[in-house]
């Protein structure tokens, strides 16, 4: 179950480590691609999304893991349709 699931947020600036695209497809409608990269979120924030509180984070989580970031282009902007985190997978 996610943060956001259990009522939680995260708070920070993403670090990318070495992004790479993984596909890209120019010919889609619209074009589309694929990046992974490394995300490290060691100095992020968690938050409680009803009462606004700051909440701890346990203190064997990953602090870097794989992100796969899915992309469009609409109107010459490349932008962001979905990224997944995949915790399991450090980097």
């Amino acid at each position: 179950m996610s943060y956001w699931e259990n009522g939680r947020y995260m708070s920070g600036e993403p670090e990318r480590l070495n992004p790479e695209v993984a596909r890209l497809d120019l010919e889609a409608d619209p074009p589309a691609a694929e990046v992974t990269d490394c995300l490290n979120v060691e100095d992020w924030l968690l938050w409680d999304a009803e009462s606004g509180e700051q909440r701890y984070f346990p203190e064997e989580r990953a602090v870097e893991y794989s992100l796969t970031a899915r992309l469009e282009n609409w109107e010459g902007t490349w932008r962001v349709i979905e990224a997944q985190p995949d915790e399991e997978s450090t980097c």
